[in-house]
């Protein structure tokens, strides 16, 4: 139970760093249509959801990743030095950023085109970084174990 417990928050912390702003605009996004009637009305007028801040939301992420990647491998080497464990490992973690970044796309897809500055071609900028993130996340941690 205690192992369990350890790493479910090492899958937790460690998504949630990696995906840096990403998760907390998924989390405000979350809050925004919790709190709301159940309609994307706040969601879609919410300060946050400005297209020019959720592409720098996107592109920062993307521009910290390699880095945060490679503290994320450091940090697994002082513990486990055998990478198939830390391939284990950060398979889960993949896949909770995997889903974050599919409820990204989702709350972006919920915009409408010309609301909150989403101008032509904003939201296909932003689906492109989230690819190039996603994409980023799964060919560095398969190739090389968490490298």
């Amino acid at each position: 139970d205690c192992l369990r417990s350890a790493c479910n928050d090492f899958i937790e912390h460690t998504s949630s760093s990696l995906l840096g702003p990403i998760a907390i605009f998924v989390d405000q996004c979350k809050n925004a249509v919790g709190s709301g009637s159940g309609s994307t009305d706040v969601l879609i007028k919410a300060p946050f959801m400005n297209a020019v801040l959720v592409k720098g939301v996107f592109s920062k992420a993307l521009e910290n990743l390699e880095g945060a990647l490679e503290n994320v491998s450091k940090q697994m080497h002082l513990y486990l030095e055998n990478t198939a464990t830390q391939s284990i490992l950060m398979k889960p973690v993949v896949r909770k950023m995997t889903r974050s970044l599919e409820e990204a796309r989702r709350f972006v897809g919920e915009v409408p085109d010309g609301a909150n500055n989403w101008e032509e071609g904003a939201k296909e900028e932003v689906l492109k970084l989230s690819e190039a993130f996603e994409t980023k996340v799964k060919s560095t941690t398969s190739k090389h174990g968490t490298r």
